[in-house]
């Protein structure tokens, strides 16, 4: 089962990379400061959309004892929250990449799980 995971995880990680070179790297110029942030946000989000399948896939295929600092823990679930945030994004509002998005959101609710079951 773990090689056809790990076979997923590689396509959804290829597919996501579309949504973040229309996302990410297309964005207006900003008006004003406001948008300016909101660009930072939103590229600082996509590339957090990128580092969850290799999250997944660390957690996944190894024990995850590193993972009981609460530093490392506290990033970590970051990082997985501005991703949940972009692949609900992609899913409702955008409704672009639905697989690949969906896929994505199970990957996040596992990752969440692993971290907060410790």
């Amino acid at each position: 089962m773990r090689p056809l995971i790990n076979v997923i995880a590689t396509l959804v990680f290829v597919g996501q990379l579309i949504p973040f070179a229309f996302g990410a790297l297309n964005q207006k110029a900003p008006e004003c400061v406001w948008d300016s942030l909101y660009s930072y946000f939103v590229f600082v989000a996509y590339v957090c959309s990128l580092l969850i399948v290799p999250i997944f896939m660390f957690l996944y295929n190894t024990d995850f004892k590193f993972v009981r600092k609460k530093t490392l823990k506290a990033i970590v679930m970051v990082v997985v929250l501005l991703g949940a945030y972009v692949h609900l994004l992609q899913v409702v509002v955008s409704k672009d990449f639905l697989f690949t998005s969906c896929v994505l959101l199970i990957f996040d609710f596992y990752v969440m799980r692993m971290l907060l079951k410790n």
